[in-house]
This record gives structure tokens, sequence and C-alpha cells, in this order.
């Protein structure tokens, strides 16, 4: 005799109950055998209620960002890495990351400690994969994103097409640092847990582009070939044909070129261009082997890029420019001719996200995988994988150029008398460059006058402080205002608007003089002293050798298209746009123009361009509403 669906489910639920003192486990839920496999962390409260994995509103969210990239659920098997709900939804209670947060009853499995109930679900999830069979497996978030390959942080390694790797087959990768083969041919593409997505809005679009590239692989057997077919080394007689080979090609016509360097304690380790996806060349300049090749050779070397990379024909592209110019312009004393900045190209195509080259790989690449970790051990270990690395970066910024090209001209953008946004963006690049690189001329005088008047101002306006405070007071320190304003005179707490804790930022004690008129004085006081400390900073600033204030302007700053500055790629200068004209208004506390400071070399002069209602402007001559202009 049948059993009616809801009778057997809450038998299901009685006997569950009763055979577990952890709690209700909560199965998969899907095809037995299904190409997709999804996998989040563990079960939530309407998880538990209702036994059955993701039906509470991230579940809900779930299933549209599947229906969005043309997957259905119902042909999708869904489970979690543990089946148990954890205390407040608090997985890392269980999957603790710190030592600080292991506890006694925690167990080691795969090289870190886990509640039992999390090493059960870890067991059963490698069982199913087994008997699922999929194609491609999901982990969403970074409980599952190690369970399924032993990588942490979902956030870089989301997008990446990787492999699943056990975690009983990953015994050298705790002591080597190298991972085994996996014992089954799994692709694995993470993504973003949706209850995280709920909480930041703004990655949900990267979640539905990774269920797309899901939908697209899930159609492949096994894991791709990537090939990678790239000259590392210091063989000196490899690397000069290479290069010849590659100046022949450009002589004779139109090449692109991706170029991109490594720098090691200031100074350039080593160049690398791809000439496709797939190929590409390193060299290097620091080298363990010091003879690697010898001055002379060293120096046809550089004379032979240099050909190569001047050359009208070499159409060189980069990622964030900037920074490789001022190295290769400054040590070796040639431009690259540039053809594209992909920094800049994505910036227009796509305002508003994340610059990175890894990002951008994430969104462009047909087979992405991360790999920037590579290379923040510059200088430490095997140095053939930084060059492998810097292979990498070549070829990835060949691939996503040629993408981004079609993406210009699939969806061109309107053209005016100063070109198309991606051609006036691209035309800066190189005049901030050299901007970058020339620096701007100081006026040593009067930048030691002013410290010295600022560091006067500064001893007043603080003996004014400690006198009415009755004490000592150090208005850098966070611990001893929040404790004067909070603790002793007893005022409502402030919020920061990103961390939403108590804060004494200058927003916070602008609301304490507003709402406190005998607080006034001490609030303007103690604001007026920070200023005069920043002022006082800038003039200790250190600058270049030759005495010029040097910054990098970044073109691809700000979604408002408004450039940015900040250190260069040196270690000196800071954001120019935030030097203060000063305010003499104030018969209290006047301050000075910094902006003084700043003075033009022989033969030039400085001038201040502000055009009013500039952005208004603009949109009315873009309208052509001859009202409006």
């Amino acid at each position: 005799m049948s059993v009616p669906a809801s009778v057997a489910q809450a038998l299901l639920k009685i006997e569950t109950q009763a055979n577990s003192s952890w709690g209700r486990k909560i199965p998969s839920s899907g095809p037995s055998i299904a190409r997709i496999l999804i996998v989040g962390e563990a079960p939530g409260k309407d998880e538990e209620e209702d036994g059955l994995p993701f039906v509470g509103r991230a579940g809900h969210e779930l299933t549209k960002m599947l229906n969005e990239a043309e997957i259905l659920r119902s042909e999708v098997r869904i489970t979690n890495v543990c089946k148990y709900r954890p205390p407040g939804n608090k997985i890392e209670l269980w999957a603790p990351k710190k030592k600080k947060d292991i506890r006694p009853h925690h167990k080691l499995f795969g090289g870190r400690y886990f509640d039992p109930r999390v090493i059960e679900g870890l067991g059963e999830l490698e069982k199913e994969i087994t008997e699922t069979r999929p194609n491609v497996v999901v982990p969403l978030g970074n409980l599952a994103l190690w369970a399924t390959t032993g990588n942490e942080g979902i956030l870089k390694w989301r997008s990446s097409l990787l492999q699943y790797t056990p975690p009983n087959n990953r015994r050298d990768l705790f002591n080597t640092g190298v991972s085994l083969q996996p014992s089954l041919p799994t692709k694995v593409i993470p993504t973003i847990h949706p209850a995280a997505i709920l909480r930041t809005w703004e990655w949900r679009y990267l979640a539905v582009h990774d269920f797309r590239r899901v939908a697209r692989w899930q159609k492949y057997e096994g894991y791709p070939e990537i090939k990678e077919n790239y000259i590392v080394g210091t063989d000196y007689n490899i690397v000069l044909s290479t290069l010849q080979t590659l100046l022949l090609r450009v002589q004779q016509g139109p090449t692109k070129l991706a170029v991109d360097i490594e720098t090691s304690r200031r100074h350039l380790a080593c160049l690398g261009i791809a000439w496709s996806r797939t190929e590409a060349i390193c060299i290097p300049f620091m080298a363990a082997r010091t003879d690697a090749w010898t001055a002379d050779q060293e120096t046809t070397i550089v004379l032979l890029l240099r050909d190569l990379l001047t050359h009208s024909n070499a159409l060189c592209i980069g990622q964030n420019w900037q920074y490789d110019y001022q190295y290769i312009a400054k040590y070796w004393g040639f431009e690259v001719n540039l053809h594209e900045d992909i920094m800049s190209e994505h910036y227009v195509q796509l305002t508003g996200l994340p610059k990175g080259l890894d990002f951008q790989s994430s969104l462009y690449s047909d087979i992405h995988v991360y790999w920037k970790d590579e290379g923040k051990e510059m200088g430490k270990g095997d140095e053939k994988r930084w060059w492998w690395y810097n292979c990498t970066d070549c070829a990835r910024t060949f691939e996503i150029h040629e993408v981004l090209a079609i993406g210009r001209n699939t969806r061109p953008y309107k053209r005016t008398i100063y070109g198309t946004p991606n051609e006036i963006q691209q035309r800066l690049s190189m005049p901030y460059a050299r901007c970058s690189l020339r620096g701007v001329r100081i006026d040593h005088e009067k930048r030691r006058k002013m410290a010295w008047i600022l560091q006067e101002d500064i001893a007043t306006h603080q003996a004014w402080i400690n006198d009415i405070i009755g004490r000592p007071f150090n208005i850098d320190s966070p611990k001893q205002v929040h404790q004067f304003f909070y603790g002793e005179l007893g005022l409502a707490k402030v919020l920061d608007r990103k961390t939403h804790q108590p804060t004494c930022n200058d927003q916070a004690i602008d609301k304490f003089a507003r709402e406190n008129l005998l607080l006034r004085p001490i609030c303007s006081a103690i604001q007026h002293l920070r200023t005069l400390n920043k002022f006082y900073q800038f003039c200790l600033l250190p600058l270049s050798p030759d005495g010029r204030f040097r910054c990098s302007y970044t073109i691809p700053g700000t979604e408002t298209f408004r450039r940015a500055s900040s250190k260069d790629p040196f270690g000196y200068g800071t954001n120019i746009q935030n030097i203060s004209q000063g305010d003499r208004s104030g018969i209290d506390f006047p301050l000075p123009n910094l902006r003084q400071l700043f003075i033009p070399d022989p033969d030039h002069a400085m001038g201040e361009f502000d055009l009013p209602q500039a952005d208004a402007r603009v949109v009315a001559w873009e309208s052509q509403d001859r009202d409006l202009m």
C-alpha cells in the first residue's frame, strides 16, 4: 500500500529526530544521478523545519539565479557539507579557522579541526560525489570550497575551473603545498553562497555569471587541457632567439604583444611578453644565479627589448600600465608603444566593478583558474614559480584584451568630436604616465617655514586642549577619545556607516558640537588639531631623490570617471588631489594653503582650471537640448 507524500515526510521527520542526538539531519535533494551537484555549508532554520536543503530565503534566491543561468533546479542535486544546523547558523563554530576558536570536542581532519558533525558530513560528501557522478560540483561558500578543493577564500577562487580533490587525498597539500591528482575527473566551479549575497547584494551578478559558466561546462566531459606554452629560464640563447623572432614578426606587420613586469624591493625583477593566449616568455633580471648571463648580454637583451617594444608595429597591451611604465622608463629609458591598457578598457565597459587582473580573468577568460597568490612571495621560494606567474599574467592580459575588443564592437559607445569614451581613456594613458614620472617642483624654503609654523600651532592647540580636559590628551588615540566622549561625558554613541561600530570621526564630532553647545569649542579644537597634524605630516613627506614631488595618477579611478592619485611605485608621494588650499576665513583657526608649496619649472606656469557646472554642461550638450544648453 502506498503512503501519501505528506505522511511519509512526517514519518521520516519523526524517525530522524528519534535516531539522532545531534538534532535533525537534513538529507540531500534532487536526482540521485545529476550532472550538477551544488554543495552548501549547512542547513538553516527553514531547512531544519522542512527537512530539505535550500528552502529558505537563500534557497529561493538560489533558484532564481539558477533560472537566470538557464539551469533547472529540478535537474540539480543539492546537498550540504554538514547536514546539521549549527548554533545561530554560524558554521564557523563547528569549522573554526583560528586556534583560539578550537574546542576540546573538535577533531583533526584533513589538516583542520572540525566538530564531529562536520567530519561526518565530509565523509558523506565524498561518497555522494562518487554515487551522483556529477560533471560539475558547485561549492557555495568557504567551507564547501575547502571540502571539494582544499582552497580557501571564496571571493578569490569563485568562477575558477578546478578539479575535485577529496580531503583524504590532500595529505601532501598540508605538508608540502603540492596537491595530489584528484581521484575523480570532476570539475569544480565555486561561487558565493546565496546567504552572503542576501547580505551583500552587489555580489549577485557574480554568482549568476558563475552559474552560467557552470551551465556551459556541464555539457563537456572531463577536465579540459590547459595549454601553457611558456618559456621561462635564464638561457641566453633561447631568450635572444625568441626576442629576435618577435622583432622579425613585428617588422613584417602590426603585432599585438601583452607586456607585464614583476618587481621586487623596488627593482625590476622580470619582464614578460605574450603573443597569444597560450604563448609567453618571461625574461628574469633578478635571478639566484648571478652568472646567468653577463652584463654585456643583459645589455643586448634590454636593447633588443627596446627595439621590439618601441616599434610602431608593436601593439603593446598592459594592465594598469601607469605602474609598468615608470619602471621601464626609469631604469631602461624608453617608452613602450602602448596600444591598450585593459584596466581602462574594462573600466569603461563595466564601470564600477573591481579592476584587478584576476577579477577581469574571472569574467572574461574561457578557462579561469585563480593564480595571483603565486606572486605574493616575489623574491622568495622557487624563482621559476615567479616567472611562470609572470607569463600567466601576460597570457591572461592578452586573452582579456581579445574579449574586451569583442565587447567594444558589439556594444559601441557614441562618438563625439573627442572620440568614444574608450578612445579618450586610452589616449590619456601615456600623458598621465609621463606626468607621474616627471613629478612637480617644490619650494623647499617655504616648505620648511610652513612646517615650523605648523609645529608651533600644534603645540599651542595641544596645550589648550590638555588644559581644558585637565590632563594630557592624545587626539590620535581612539581609546582616549572614545573614553572622553562616551565614557566621561556619556554622549549617545555614533556608529560608523561601514563598520557599524562606535566612532569619534569628524562626522561624529560634528554631531557632538551641533547637539551640545558647550562642547563646540573643544570639538572645534580637536578637529582643527587633527587637520594641523595632517598638514604637518605632508610637509614632512619624503620627496624623490631629486627633490621633486611624485605620485601615480590613475585613469580608471572612480565610478564618476574622475582621476585618482596615490603613492608612486617607489613609495613617494600621496593623493595630490587632497592637498588643501587652506582656509583663511576663520579668525580663530586659519589654515595655510599647502598648494603654494608647488611651483612651476623654469619657463613654465601653473594654472587652476575648474569649469562650473561641468557635469550639467556635458549632459546639456550630449542631449542637444537647446533650452538646457
